[in-house]
């Protein structure tokens, strides 16, 4: 069965995109709930700012961590939301190997088994005729769920397979990226052909025994 045409559960929370709030809706798809809002995201990003502002020695005019009208955040405000749930952000290079010229991105199994999600940065699909109003990236996460499967293991338990989900505020419903072998071709394939960039989402006690 493709992945691609398995159906999202019925439990699963998705939040659909407005305005510039992507990574409001990348923090909550993440969090499987309405966690997050503009009003929390922006006191965030305005708490960010007035802890640098000994430190711009040149004046500015606009937020250096959101647009003016709230929304469009940078990725130190996704990092001070996730801090506030004992989330870990980590940034995933992405590798070149010596025989091959796409870039590789290489999460271990032990990552991918505590990781809570992964979240990902990239251009943004409005930005070539929206003149920089809806901004010039997009956010949105990767989420696992294991499903069940129709069939019992050795002692009777049930089965469950771990798949992986994009939950992009821009589509209308979560779509089946599939196991951990199809989620290392999207991400490579967002990388390649989307200058992606990857990050780790885990929570902070782990990060910390890592």
């Amino acid at each position: 069965m493709d992945a691609s045409s398995i159906p999202p559960p019925s439990s699963m929370y998705h939040e659909r995109q407005t305005y510039q709030m992507c990574l409001q809706h990348a923090l909550n798809n993440l969090l499987q709930g309405p966690v997050f809002d503009r009003g929390g995201l922006n006191a965030l990003a305005d708490e960010l700012a007035k802890s640098t502002q000994g430190l711009i020695t040149s004046p500015t005019w606009f937020p250096p961590h959101r647009s003016i009208l709230g929304g469009n955040y940078d990725v130190n405000v996704l990092e001070r939301a996730l801090n506030q749930h004992q989330l870990d952000l980590t940034w995933v290079a992405a590798k070149r190997g010596r025989r091959t010229v796409s870039p590789q991105i290489v999460i271990s199994s032990e990552d991918l088994e505590r990781a809570r999600g992964i979240i990902l940065n990239i251009p943004s699909p409005y930005a070539a005729w929206s003149w920089g109003f809806l901004g010039g990236r997009h956010w949105l996460t990767i989420i696992p769920h294991d499903l069940d499967l129709d069939e019992e293991g050795p002692n009777g338990e049930a089965q469950k397979e771990r798949t992986w989900w994009n939950m992009d505020s821009y589509h209308s419903q979560p779509k089946c990226i599939g196991s951990r072998i199809k989620l290392q071709e999207h991400l490579e394939m967002a990388v390649t052909q989307g200058d992606a960039q990857v990050f780790l989402v885990i929570p902070e006690a782990e990060a910390i025994r890592k």
